[in-house]
């Protein structure tokens, strides 16, 4: 993606962003307007948090996909993280999520947060704002990112960037080039 199609994205964060503070963009319409957008350097969908079919190996896995898009914006431009949006944008929700393991929204919420505490660390927390929005009668946890002042690891090892439409590792030469760069 060129240079002006980043900026693109991050000046439609920052009006959007804008609009909302004003009062004269809602949580939902906001939502509604990056789930019809498409995942981008600026925008990350997971379809959920915690809950899965499978054994609790996928629990796990899901839970840190979306803390390494966290990660990731955090290290790279910023960006939003919407959870219970399929990756076409289709708005699924985390209802069932919400009711079946967590037992109630402040739950997830304190699931998430201290997800983000142990893995990520509280120092971050000023560049991560976290809410449930509904989304006509659909949760979804969006989670706003800003640009970090200095450079984020999950659990102090792993570094990951955002890179068009997706989350990138980092590692070795690679690493100190783009920290050297970037801090």
């Amino acid at each position: 993606m060129s240079a002006d199609l980043r900026g693109y994205d991050v000046i439609n964060e920052e009006v959007a962003g804008t609009l909302a503070a004003m009062g004269v963009l809602t949580d939902e319409e906001r939502v509604l307007a990056l789930s019809k957008r498409g995942e981008s350097e600026g925008v990350e969908y997971k379809e959920l948090l915690s809950s899965d079919e499978r054994p609790q190996r996928g629990r796990k896995d899901r839970v840190e996909r979306s803390l390494r898009a966290v990660v990731a914006f955090l290290n790279s431009q910023g960006g939003s993280l919407l959870v219970g949006v399929r990756d076409d944008g289709e708005i699924l929700g985390l209802n069932r999520e919400v009711e079946q393991v967590h037992r109630s929204r402040d739950e997830l919420l304190l699931f998430w947060t201290n997800k983000l505490r142990d893995q990520i660390g509280p120092t971050f927390f000023p560049f991560i704002e976290s809410r449930l929005v509904d989304v006509s009668g659909r949760l979804v946890l969006m989670v706003q990112c800003r640009r970090a002042q200095r450079p984020c690891f999950l659990n102090d090892r792993e570094f990951f960037i955002r890179l068009n439409n997706a989350t990138q590792r980092l590692e070795g030469q690679d690493l100190w080039e783009y920290l050297r760069e970037r801090f």
